[in-house]
């Protein structure tokens, strides 16, 4: 094989997808052939599981993991990785976005900086193992909405919690509480409580100058771009596949009012929202 070719990317359906950078799945699945190879900038934080064959993972400069069939390994944001698969290979990639609530996830009781640059291999036990590989067929049967994608990922660390010592599940979370990825995080959680940049620096403890110096960092392009291109996302998302009211999602998305709702869907996606929910599946206006 080309080690250059590209790899095998597949994504599920009834998930709207448009610029991978802006937009990302929450499972997703990536398959390269033997000897083939992958580099890639993490763009949110995720839990990479090795359904099939063995891989080199390389993060950063120095890190190196030894990946083999049923490990996982998890990946903040911002890092730079590259995969050679060492045989045909496939992976589960599991995505931590705004759907997944913080709160969910257990936070370590104890943790010290070594751990946060350490790469942490996860031995998948057979609770782990049965999730992922009944939760992939369910997906590939087509049993698929954002809404079962995100409980999949909440009964994910449920089951962690539930299966692995707090020691062992203490170090393979550690990268969820680097410095970048608790910044993701707190963006997440709150991007769609304010209209205003400066209410999210205030809730980072930097100054707005700061704080978009550190948004571009991390998510690689600047904030107030972000923010406009996944509400717009979400909003499309949630006219086509969800059944909240047109008053609910106004309230939700910070509009003053449905009229001005109506205006901002009309100008990004150039119908009413009544005629987006009737007519389904649309790109979005000049993208």
């Amino acid at each position: 094989m080309n080690p250059n070719k590209k790899p095998h990317r597949s994504a599920p359906g009834g998930l709207i997808q448009r610029n991978s950078d802006v937009i990302i799945e929450l499972i997703s699945t990536v398959k390269l052939s033997k000897d083939g190879n992958l580099t890639d900038r993490i763009n949110a934080t995720s839990i990479y599981f090795i359904v099939k064959g063995n891989c080199t993972l390389h993060s950063g400069k120095s890190k190196m993991a030894h990946l083999l069939q049923g490990n996982a390994i998890v990946l903040p944001i911002t890092t730079i990785i590259r995969i050679e698969a060492n045989t045909d290979v496939e992976i589960a990639v599991f995505t931590l976005d705004h759907r997944v609530k913080g709160e969910i996830i257990p936070s370590p009781k104890t943790r010290s900086e070594k751990s946060l640059r350490t790469l942490s291999v996860l031995e998948m036990n057979e609770k782990v193992w049965i999730f992922l590989t009944n939760t992939l067929s369910f997906i590939k049967d087509g049993l698929s909405s954002p809404g079962y994608h995100q409980m999949k990922l909440e009964e994910l660390f449920l089951i962690l919690e539930a299966y692995y010592p707090e020691q062992v599940l203490s170090r393979f979370l550690s990268p969820l509480f680097s410095r970048n990825a608790v910044f993701e995080r707190l963006v997440y959680d709150n991007w769609t409580k304010t209209d205003e940049l400066e209410d999210l620096a205030a809730q980072s403890g930097l100054s707005l100058s700061g704080f978009s110096k550190r948004f571009k960092k991390v998510f690689g392009t600047a904030p107030y771009q972000w923010i406009m291109d996944r509400k717009s996302h979400f909003i499309l998302e949630e006219l086509q596949t969800g059944n909240k009211s047109i008053k609910q999602l106004t309230r939700e998305y910070g509009f003053y009012s449905v009229q001005h709702f109506g205006y901002y869907c009309k100008k990004r996606f150039g119908l009413p929202p009544g005629k987006i929910r009737k007519q389904g599946k649309i790109e979005i206006k000049g993208q």
